[in-house]
């Protein structure tokens, strides 16, 4: 069943977009017909974003690299709880095998524009490790600089 998205049930990165949405459709729709466009917009993009958020692990990061937004699943599999991650380096949750190689690598290709594809070697917070396939691309600015970094991680089974 698809569920209307509102701010009380949206994570802090889609609230803008929420408000962006609304805006345009006032703007270029009546107010009767806009509630009825944004209703069927707003579950459609319900459920683009459910699929990912139910079966990846997600985490965006300021251009510095810290950690602004992370998903549930994220969580479980760090043992951070949603607070705990914020504000953090993305690199935290980073075993120190993956921070010596594959994380200067992986930065240098974000930071170039670039999309990044590999292994990381994750450890959660009771020292517990995990392999994860991960990508991370830029998200870029209107001058086309990266603005932010969208991380989609896959937790490997070995």
């Amino acid at each position: 069943m698809n569920q209307l998205i509102t701010h009380s049930n949206t994570p802090s990165f889609f609230t803008g977009l929420y408000g962006s949405l609304k805006t345009y459709l006032s703007k270029s729709t009546g107010e009767n017909d806009m509630q009825s466009r944004y209703d069927k917009i707003a579950a459609e993009f319900y459920a683009l974003y459910t699929a990912p958020d139910q079966s990846t692990l997600l985490s965006i990061s300021d251009p510095e690299g810290n950690i602004t937004y992370v998903n549930g699943n994220f969580c479980r599999m760090s043992q951070y709880s949603f607070s705990e991650l914020i504000g953090r380096p993305q690199c935290f949750v980073l075993h120190s095998d993956t921070l010596a190689g594959v994380f200067t690598e992986m930065h240098r290709t974000i930071t170039s524009g670039e999309i990044w594809e590999g292994e990381l070697k994750s450890t959660d917070k009771n020292g517990d490790t995990h392999w994860v396939s991960a990508v991370t691309s830029p998200i870029f600015d209107e001058s086309g600089k990266p603005a932010r970094y969208i991380s989609i991680w896959k937790k490997l089974v070995c």
